[in-house]
């Protein structure tokens, strides 16, 4: 019997699962995780609400969840994942925040663990404690990767189940605030000197890595990931966090490609191992937000497994 396309496009992404999950280690989501609510207060807009989960004992995930004024039955919600957390997505791109409130979308801002509120520290040199804690974790056979993309396929379930959300129709926005380096700076230098700057890819491999597992997800726009045509074998020179480094030769834009197959995806604005740009100018905040908005609007269902 000849599959049909879906049958075929299912199959091919469950491949893609099991080949990341062997790579990524634990990172099955927790279908109830402790949650803590906050007040409701008005802000422009809508209304913001304070929550926190325990995805597991000791580890509490902060969020945010903004709702549009006047917000009538279900509607559909982005979520927002970047190593700067909330405090930076809101103050980098508070416009399209505006933009999809607007819209009548609510928005979810997510501090996974390691990231915003909950990072070890700022930086990611390699005597960092972020940088110690993602060793340690890799020599253990769980990668910090792997641990934070269970903690937003935890927030994405979570997400699902709530009243006046539309759990069929979930975008998510991966994104990096970090500073590329020039074209031409000296990435040759001493170890422990002064040392160009790191790039951010986690946003945008959490972005791509959860559309790739969780059902639902119906578009996502991935911003400062690594450039689909590095190896990260071209140098001994990496300016890149130890935990963006997935164990294997594939890196997470391969994802990206992957899905852009079945469902809208958008990934620009990438660096190379030495955060140099490579994916040309990015859209501005605001129409990137109005291109997860038309996405949602115009698709029919999202793909299922």
């Amino acid at each position: 019997v000849k599959a049909s396309a879906g049958q075929n496009t299912e199959a091919a992404l469950e491949l893609e699962r099991k080949a990341w999950a062997v790579r990524l280690g634990n990172i099955e989501p927790n279908p109830t995780p402790k949650v803590i609510d906050g007040k409701a207060e008005a802000v422009d807009g809508g209304t913001l609400i304070r929550h926190g989960l325990e995805v597991e004992p000791g580890i509490d995930v902060p969020l945010l969840l903004i709702t549009p004024k006047d917000a009538k039955g279900r509607i559909p919600a982005v979520l927002l994942v970047a190593q700067g957390g909330k405090a930076d997505f809101l103050r980098e791109r508070g416009d399209a925040v505006a933009e999809f409130l607007k819209a009548g979308m609510a928005v979810c801002l997510v501090d996974v663990r390691g990231t915003g509120e909950t990072r070890a520290g700022a930086s990611a040199d390699r005597g960092s404690a972020r940088t110690s804690v993602s060793q340690v974790n890799l020599i253990l056979g769980q990668p910090v990767l792997g641990s934070q993309l269970r903690d937003l396929r935890t927030v994405v379930r979570w997400l699902q189940a709530r009243n006046g959300i539309d759990g069929k129709k979930l975008a998510l926005w991966g994104d990096s605030f970090a500073k590329p380096n020039p074209a031409d700076i000296r990435v040759a230098v001493p170890l422990d000197l002064e040392t160009p700057s790191v790039s951010e890819p986690g946003g945008a491999n959490l972005a791509v890595l959860a559309a790739l597992f969780e059902d639902g997800i119906a578009a996502v726009y991935a911003r400062g990931g690594i450039d689909s045509a590095d190896t990260l074998t071209g140098s001994p020179y990496l300016y890149l966090p130890h935990e963006a480094v997935i164990p294997g030769p594939v890196q997470a834009w391969a994802i990206a490609s992957a899905l852009g197959k079945y469902r809208p995806v958008t990934y620009e604005a990438a660096v190379d191992a030495q955060n140099r740009a490579r994916g040309g100018t990015p859209m501005a905040a605001s129409d990137a937000a109005k291109w997860l908005v038309n996405s949602l609007r115009q698709m029919e269902s999202p793909l299922g497994r």
